[in-house]
């Protein structure tokens, strides 16, 4: 099952490097102000691109999820309904209810997550357990920050969003293919 999960990491990683590079290459070198989604829905080409791309993840990740535990089952079924969501809904640079939906599921995917988290951290040990811990603790931070709009964390929220999802693939590897 780590096999999946290897295969999504690599898949939001070609995505996100394709997407941010392409942007940064047109003229926002560096800024760290955006947000993954909101560089996903400067282009339509990038829209298409993660839309795509995003179903295969959900598709991996729905597989991965059969062989867990029904706790973690049910939020990765919620998680992987977020993540239609998000790429259904892109956060385009005009406001409309289609940005309002992809906002409100991004959060809470970010909370299921978190959640995610926890469950393997009460269900793992030793280094596994540590390094989950390390994704716990940076989650909290990072809805803390998020929610009080702390400067230094919205100056650089690429980068803390783009930790805090390979953080999530670490808690995910590191916790072997099923857990109990």
């Amino acid at each position: 099952m780590k096999k999946l999960l290897w295969i999504t990491l690599a898949l939001f990683t070609l995505e996100t490097f394709a997407i941010i590079g392409a942007n940064w290459a047109t003229g926002y070198l560096g800024d760290g102000t955006l947000t993954l989604s909101r560089y996903v829905g400067l282009n339509l080409w990038s829209i298409i691109i993660f839309g795509v791309v995003n179903f295969s993840i959900i598709i991996l990740l729905t597989v991965y999820a059969t062989k867990q535990k029904l706790s973690l089952f049910l939020l990765m079924m919620l998680f992987n309904i977020c993540y239609l969501t998000i790429s259904l809904c892109p956060h385009v640079p005009y406001e409309s209810p289609v940005v309002i939906m992809h906002q409100i599921f991004a959060i809470a995917l970010f909370v299921i997550m978190l959640l995610i988290g926890i469950i393997l951290y009460n269900k793992s040990t030793k280094l596994p357990r540590l390094l989950t811990g390390v994704f716990i603790l940076f989650g909290l931070h990072f809805i803390f920050a998020y929610a009080n709009h702390l400067p230094y964390f919205m100056d650089g929220i690429l980068y803390w969003e783009i930790a805090y999802i390979y953080l999530f693939f670490v808690a995910l590897l590191t916790n072997g293919s099923e857990a109990r």
